[in-house]
Parts: C-alpha cells; sequence; structure tokens
C-alpha cells in the first residue's frame, strides 16, 4: 500500500514538472497542433512517459495565408486598377503596360486617338482640340452675296482639302441678319450659298459633293441688336459629311 501511494505522489510531483517543450507555431500546412504537452518522470531523466491531451491553443496562432485582394478593372483595359496609373480609359482604347493610352493618331490630325472625337479627319484638314473640323464660316457685308478677299482665303484652304479627299461631301448653308423681311433674308441667305458653291465648283469640285440649305434668319449664332452680332449672322457655313 505504501509503494502503491509513493508512486501516486512521484506521479503527482511528474504532473507539476510538465514543460513545454515545443509550442512552435505549425506551418500553414499543418494546422493547429493536438499532440499538447510532452511528460517525464522526475527520477527518469528526460524519457517521454505520457502526451497530455489537451490542444495547444494558448501558443503562438497558426500561421494563416494572407488574405488576397480581390483587384478590379474597373476602365476594362486590361490593367488591374492596383497598377493603372491612368484611371478611367475611354473603352476601345488601346493602353500601355501602365494603363496609359498609347500615343496613337489613326488620321494624323495631331490628336491622339483617345481624346479623339472626330476618328478619320480628312487629310490635311485643319482641326480644334478635339480633332474635328470645321471649315469656315464665310462672311459678308450687309445686303451682299460677294463673296470678299478674306472669304477668298479660307475657300482656297477649304479647296486644297476636298481635292486631296475626293471622297468628302459638304453641306452648304446659308445664312442672314434680321435686317429686312423673312422672304428677302431668305433669298439672300441662297445667294450666299450660291455663290459659294460655284467658287468650288470653278476650283474643280464636283457640284454633287456639294449641297446647299438656307436658313434666313432663323438661325442666328449672335445678337442681332448690336452692329457686331448682326456681321456674324450675314454668314455661309460649311458641314463635312461623313465619308
Amino acid at each position: 500500500m505504501m509503494n502503491l501511494k509513493r508512486v501516486m505522489s512521484l506521479l503527482g510531483v511528474g504532473a507539476l514538472a510538465l514543460t513545454l517543450t515545443s509550442c512552435a507555431p505549425p506551418t500553414i500546412e499543418e494546422g493547429w497542433m493536438h499532440q499538447g504537452f510532452r511528460q517525464w518522470h522526475p527520477q527518469e531523466g528526460q524519457a517521454q512517459v505520457a502526451t497530455t491531451g489537451t490542444q495547444c491553443y494558448f501558443c503562438t496562432p497558426t500561421a494563416q495565408p494572407a488574405p488576397q485582394r480581390v483587384d478590379g478593372d474597373s476602365d476594362g483595359d486590361m490593367v488591374a486598377d492596383s497598377r493603372d496609373q491612368c484611371p478611367g480609359t475611354p473603352r476601345g482604347i488601346t493602353v500601355d503596360s501602365r494603363g496609359c493610352p498609347l500615343n496613337v493618331d489613326s488620321d494624323n490630325d495631331g490628336i491622339q486617338d483617345h481624346a479623339d472625337k472626330c476618328p478619320q479627319t480628312p487629310v490635311g484638314a485643319k482641326v480644334d482640340v478635339h480633332g474635328c473640323w470645321q471649315p469656315g464660316p464665310v462672311q459678308f457685308k450687309s445686303g451682299s452675296a460677294k463673296i470678299g478677299p478674306s472669304a477668298q482665303t479660307m475657300l482656297k484652304e477649304l479647296l486644297i482639302v476636298l481635292k486631296n479627299n475626293p471622297n468628302v461631301t459638304l453641306g452648304i448653308h446659308g445664312h442672314a441678319d434680321n435686317r429686312g423681311n423673312d422672304k428677302a433674308n431668305k433669298k439672300l441667305a441662297e445667294g450666299r450659298a450660291k455663290a459659294v458653291e460655284q467658287y468650288l465648283i470653278k476650283g474643280g469640285i464636283a457640284k454633287n459633293r456639294l449641297m446647299i440649305s438656307t436658313f434666313g434668319e432663323e438661325q442666328p449664332v449672335a445678337d442681332n441688336k448690336s452692329k457686331q452680332g448682326r456681321a456674324q449672322n450675314r454668314r455661309v457655313e460649311f458641314v463635312p459629311q461623313p465619308h
């Protein structure tokens, strides 16, 4: 009986002498450790005699893989948002590895494709900051349909573009200020449009490429109450047609 009590006592002391030999975090693949603590007898050296079933829940937490960021492509240019240095690229624009539009100018008008609102500009045409060609207008003196020297300079440039682009057609729109009655202004606007048409035909442009429309005083671009405004309204405008 005494021997049994002694053995039980020694086992109790051994239990108190539990030592955590290893509580290092397992690898990602292993997950949590379940072997608990190793135990040994105080009089038998380091020979392991038992292992508790305690889960190692108070060790350094098991390493977990860092959450992967779900990266989007807001502008659809095939460059992830985290790397896109030019967000908001218009759809269909070719970009480089940074997500920035390539320096492409397909119609050679000086405006890169991503900013060009009027692609396929006629060869040699002067465009605005949006890449659009808008020739004219030609302006006239009050009550006149005669083409002046400054108008001829502009029309010569227009002739060059039309000759270099035989597939381009042109709308010719005649206008007037509000001096006089509506009927007279319609006739005057028509005379101005026809004067321009004849100038272009004499310059070598086929009549079937030119389309006349007259509006009289119906579409002012400035206030007819002022001299400057009326001068702006006495005009012929050009509307290039798609080609």
